[in-house]
């Protein structure tokens, strides 16, 4: 389908790919005289104009300036290849470009690609994805040295953790010390704090999209290092030179050896004297994904993640040993329907088990809990003009939960084989937003997601009377009979007022809902945490956030900053009654407290992308307060306030020194 020219003009799309390694390029400012674009997350840009000449800038960190001059007689494809930078003892500096962090209409997003991520300060020499997040404003850390964190006054299990599309639960190896994302087989992540994008739904506080490499598909190679925590080694390389490539990345950890060897030691060294032996703690993970060229107009993704850890650390409890995995599978075809309709497809699964031994003890059991999540889902982009862009499409996806189940070790154990009931459900949803130029200083973005999740059962339901915690009578529901349904709008608005090419004023609204509930009575993130989705006895959270900003870049992008303050209003949060019983409890609902949590703050950031010296400072105040209602609102709990003030400053050079500070 072409768009005639006396309508809206041409367009000159294509993709845009790193010349050393063939791999696409997201987030590439594109900008011509009165537009700027940004590759999509495959690299994909389009352009329309009804100028009959246009010059078009590609300018992306890292890379060589491209500029191109085109003349529009009908709708053109070009494909962009850049060049990575030679780095050399001397400084280069590139001048001009997009400037992406005023320009751009997004809010509370940053993206950090694989470079940066390398670049920054490493636990025991493990260079870590999430750990990075933390770096940047309005993450607040839940345990300090571990990658569990909360978002603008948010819970952990509210962060949507995605790796390339599919949804991870537990993305974490050694209790939260150490991300489930090797290093090597990623090439960006981004965060997503405020008004999020209509195609993202099901959490309340962000979205961080992990995307894997596609491979190099120019050249075979092969790359791996040995660490004191974990050994790694990675093989890439094309099936088809520059048309399709593979890679896959192995990680393994024995660090219960390590552990071992540190109490061997014990003898040597006092601080270690009440150090013991016998430890087992060890982890795995495993990443592949592969490409093709469909065509000229089609690219089929194919991925793969598999991970699991084994824990058991006696100086942590020798009573009992923890054992938890997740597998993860994508399936993905991008189309260009037109040279201004892109398409991308994708088929997600994932699954997630966990499970803990205890020993030593008469009671002597294994439980165990999983979950599954699979996904069908399309995503399209369309430029309608130089002025306009619409985003639609849908999903649906149908989550089974295991919440728990528990049988004797052995012949001896004084338990009873028993299972919580299972949950199952379908969430599905379609939304729309549109990217609308309003003039030369005013950009606006506005959409809706409606979603829709039912409950499924069998299942049955349990009713309570006022105060108590006994169900008084139950309603059984029969294998795929829907016990609830949730109808939920979710208007999303981002503004962008240009008030010069250097600087802008943003304002965002959103608004999201929650469909599940991780009950935990840890701030870490324990593998032995009860998921649970909503249905009749529990509700879903919903939150709306408002947020307003002013961004500015300096005159050659050697800078960004941003000031943002926002406001998040949060319902129907849920946590435990005093003294709650949760374990193997069929009517949980009956040990949850609802209510209202309120958060708000200020974040400043200050970015240096060039120099010999680059990094970043950012600085946040924010207050948090929650106020729990008690079993069916028979009593108040008194609100809770949480003020903080974090400070954090990371430096960096290209000879890979680096020094964090953080308060």
């Amino acid at each position: 389908m072409l768009i005639p020219f006396t309508a809206y003009g041409y367009t000159v799309s294509g993709t845009i790919s790193d010349a050393k390694t063939g791999e696409k390029l997201s987030g590439v400012g594109i900008f011509g005289k009165n537009s700027s674009v940004v590759s999509n997350s495959y690299g994909y840009y389009a352009v329309t104009s009804k100028r009959n000449k246009i010059t078009l800038n590609y300018s992306f960190i890292g890379f060589e300036k491209k500029e191109i001059v085109v003349n529009l007689h009908s709708d053109t494809v070009i494909n962009i290849v850049l060049s990575p930078l030679s780095y050399s003892l001397q400084e280069i500096t590139v001048k001009g470009g997009i400037n992406k962090n005023s320009s751009v209409n997004t809010m509370g997003t940053q993206k950090i690609s694989i470079t940066e991520i390398k670049k920054m300060p490493a636990l025991a020499g493990e260079v870590d994805v999430l750990r990075s997040l933390q770096s940047l404003p309005g993450i607040a850390v839940a345990n300090e040295g571990t990658n569990s964190f909360s978002v603008r006054g948010g819970s952990y299990d509210q962060n949507l953790i995605i790796l390339d599309e599919a949804v991870l639960y537990n993305p974490n190896h050694a209790l939260s010390f150490i991300s489930t994302f090797n290093p090597d087989a990623v090439q960006s992540a981004e965060i997503i704090k405020s008004a999020f994008p209509a195609k993202y739904g099901g959490r309340l506080s962000s979205v961080v999209d992990i995307r894997m490499r596609e491979g190099n598909n120019q050249d075979f190679k092969v790359n791996g290092g040995i660490g004191l925590i974990s050994s790694r080694l990675s093989v890439e390389g094309p099936l088809k030179k520059g048309e399709s490539s593979f890679i896959v990345s192995g990680r393994y950890s024995n660090a219960g050896s390590i552990a071992n060897m540190a109490a061997s030691l014990n003898s040597l060294i006092p601080a270690l004297s009440d150090f013991k032996k016998g430890n087992e703690v060890s982890f795995y993970d495993l990443n592949a994904k592969t490409n093709f060229r469909l065509g000229d107009f089609s690219r089929l993704f194919i991925s793969a993640y598999s991970g699991s850890d084994h824990f058991y650390l006696k100086n942590f409890s020798d009573n009992y040993s923890l054992d938890w995995g997740n597998n993860a599978a994508t399936v993905r075809l991008n189309k260009i329907l037109s040279p201004t309709i892109f398409s991308n497809t994708t088929l997600a699964y994932s699954h997630y088990s966990y499970s803990y031994y205890l020993k030593s003890d008469v009671r002597n059991f294994l439980w165990k809990a999983n979950m599954s999540n699979l996904q069908f889902k399309d995503d399209v982009e369309h430029t309608v003009s130089d002025n306009v862009m619409m985003r639609y499409g849908f999903s649906v996806a149908y989550l089974h939960i295991s919440p728990g189940s528990i049988t004797p070790y052995n012949e001896q154990s004084v338990i009873t084989a028993a299972s919580l009931q299972k949950r199952n459900s379908i969430e599905s949803a379609i939304y729309w937003e549109s990217e609308i130029v309003v003039s030369p200083v005013l950009t606006v973005k506005a959409g809706c997601r409606l979603a829709a999740f039912s409950s499924l059962g069998p299942l049955t339901t349990y009713s309570y009377h006022l105060g108590s915690l006994q169900p008084v009578d139950s309603t059984y529901y029969t294998a795929h009979q829907v016990t609830k349904t949730y109808l939920q709008p979710e208007p999303r608005l981002v503004a962008n007022y240009k008030l010069s090419d250097m600087s802008s004023l943003k304002l965002s609204y959103s608004k999201v809902h929650q469909n599940i509930h991780l009950l935990s009575n840890s701030n870490i993130g324990m593998p032995t945490d009860i998921w649970t989705s909503v249905d009749r006895d529990i509700a879903p959270e919903s939150s709306d956030q408002f947020s307003a900003g002013y961004y500015r870049n300096s005159a050659n992008n050697m800078f960004e900053a941003f000031v943002e303050v926002y406001s998040k209003k949060m319902d129907g949060t849920i946590d435990f009654i005093n003294n709650a019983d949760i374990f193997m409890n069929n009517t949980i609902a009956s040990q949850i407290k609802s209510g209202v949590a309120r958060s708000y703050g200020v974040e400043l950031f200050v970015k240096k992308n060039k120099g010999k010296i680059k990094g970043s400072l950012s600085y946040t105040l924010s207050k948090a307060w929650n106020k729990i209602d008690g079993i069916n609102n028979d009593q108040s709990y008194p609100a809770a306030y949480d003020k903080r003030h974090n400070l954090k400053l990371m430096l960096y050079s290209d000879l890979n020194s680096r020094y964090t500070l953080s308060r």
